[in-house]
């Protein structure tokens, strides 16, 4: 960032800017993004020092908007499916924005301003926590208002991008500082008790060990630690003291409903346990689908698994006005299975190029936002 300022880099500051004000100031993001459009097409015109970028991940984008879009023609309640619409506005402006890209402009001159912005975050929820005696997932709530699971991806993909950064030596820190930056941001996200991305890390970690174990060992070592590894996790994630209420849970949930499926729903009516709950949400969203293939319409979705969850006695889902807490339900249900397959091509297309480019970056952020979608919506 220091060589965006003495450069006089506008347009890499304002989007410096708008990367730290997304992570850790959200309700002021699209202040950010007014200013960092304004200073886009100032720098435009007057640099004369941008180049048509466009891929067709970038039009693919757009079109995710547009299938949105589609989905206040059979609305209901358009004025909610409008205001929804406007969360998604990013996933046409940035495309288009990012048509264009500055000639010589520097990804690690960039990206340091996620990372400060991810040490402020687990600093901040730090230091809350202790002023206030509660925990960081609560801090994470109270203080950013952001939820846990989010706090834990953005530490998690800071702490992805600043490895990646020492081992390629587009960032200049010591190996010292970056243990200690990179413990002290486990610690937090172990804290935050995002038990999806706890298993997230924990399977990046084995495919890291497995990856530099055939590149060192051989394939015979390498196929070998594959499968141990759901033993090796399994292991760790029952002898780990703070995970055993959602490890239990879990084993429960998955027992429960493999043993009897018709009956699940019924035998849990009143939990209160997520790792319950969202089965639970998950089987109501299947019978919306079924009923509504092609969605029931941007900003319906709500009444639909209320009015499922009063069919059944779920009462406690209706208060609590719960979302189906998987990203493949939420779109199905808004816009139809074509939506929802239309996500999952980008989503894997996306994946294969950054495996084919070898951007460990893009593939790690691709993977976590594919396996957080399981489970949150």
């Amino acid at each position: 960032m220091i060589a965006l300022i003495r450069n006089r880099d506008y347009y890499g500051l304002s989007l410096s800017l708008l990367i730290i004000i997304s992570t850790i100031a959200q309700k002021y993001t699209a202040l950010a993004i007014a200013l960092f459009v304004i200073v886009f097409i100032v720098d435009l015109i007057v640099s004369k020092k941008y180049s048509f970028a466009g891929t067709w991940p970038h039009f693919l984008l757009m079109g995710l908007f547009l299938f949105y879009a589609a989905g206040l023609l059979w609305s209901e309640h358009v004025d909610i499916g409008i205001k929804l619409l406007e969360y998604k506005m990013s996933f046409f402006i940035f495309p288009l924005l990012f048509l264009m890209r500055k000639k010589g402009i520097d990804f690690w001159q960039i990206i340091p301003s996620f990372i400060i912005a991810n040490f402020f975050l687990t600093v901040a929820l730090s230091v809350y926590s202790l002023v206030n005696k509660v925990s960081v997932d609560v801090a994470s709530m109270e203080l950013f208002n952001i939820h846990p699971t989010y706090s834990s991806t953005y530490i998690l993909i800071a702490g992805f991008i600043l490895i990646i950064g020492y081992r390629q030596k587009g960032l200049s820190i010591s190996k010292t500082s970056l243990f200690i930056v990179i413990g002290y941001w486990l610690i937090i996200v172990i804290l935050l008790i995002s038990f999806a991305n706890i298993l997230f890390l924990m399977c990046a970690v084995f495919v890291v060990i497995a990856v530099l174990l055939f590149q060192k060992k051989g394939p015979l070592i390498g196929w070998s630690f594959l499968i141990l590894s759901p033993f090796c996790g399994y292991l760790i994630l029952n002898n780990t003291p703070f995970l055993d209420y959602d490890v239990r849970t879990a084993k429960d949930t998955i027992s429960e409903f493999y043993n009897e499926p018709q009956d699940f729903l019924c035998d849990n009516l009143h939990t209160d346990a997520g790792t319950k709950l969202r089965p639970i949400l998950w089987i109501l969203s299947v019978e919306i689908i079924q009923k509504y293939p092609f969605g029931v319409g941007l900003g319906d979705i709500d009444y639909h698994i209320e009015d499922r969850a009063s069919f059944y006695g779920v009462t406690h889902l209706e208060d609590h006005a719960l979302n189906p807490h998987n990203q493949f339900l939420q779109i199905a249900i808004d816009i139809g299975l074509p939506g929802m397959y239309y996500l999952i091509i980008l989503l894997l297309l996306i994946a294969g190029i950054a495996i084919r480019r070898k951007d460990y970056i893009l593939l790690f952020v691709v993977s976590n936002l594919i396996f957080n979608s399981l489970f949150e919506s």
